[in-house]
């Protein structure tokens, strides 16, 4: 797996979110609590755009049909056997890496 710097800690934890691509792969960002996760931004469903859906807790909740989803774990909350890939995340020096296959 290689690791990818994509943006600061700082610039993350003054957005909030953000999103990237890697290796054709659109990710979202989140900084909850503390720490960064990473989903595919893009929602199974109908292909929503998940980094501009409402976040409530844990959950992103898609703009387009509202499917909501854990950014910890990918898991779908509403519509069991939809989820969304998530990728692993690191921080070194203030630098957000994240993990692509």
């Amino acid at each position: 797996m290689d690791f990818f710097d994509v943006c600061t800690l700082e610039e993350l934890r003054e957005e909030g979110r953000k999103v990237i691509d890697i290796k054709n792969q659109k990710i979202a960002l989140f900084f909850l609590e503390g720490k960064v996760y990473a989903i595919n931004a893009v929602c199974p469903h109908k292909g929503g755009p998940l980094e501009e859906g409402e976040l409530d807790d844990e959950e992103v909740i898609c703009p387009w049909h509202s499917f909501m989803y854990n950014v910890k774990t990918g898991v779908c909350l509403n519509h069991p056997g939809f989820s969304v890939r998530t990728f692993k995340v690191k921080v070194e020096n203030d630098q957000v890496k994240v993990g692509v296959d």
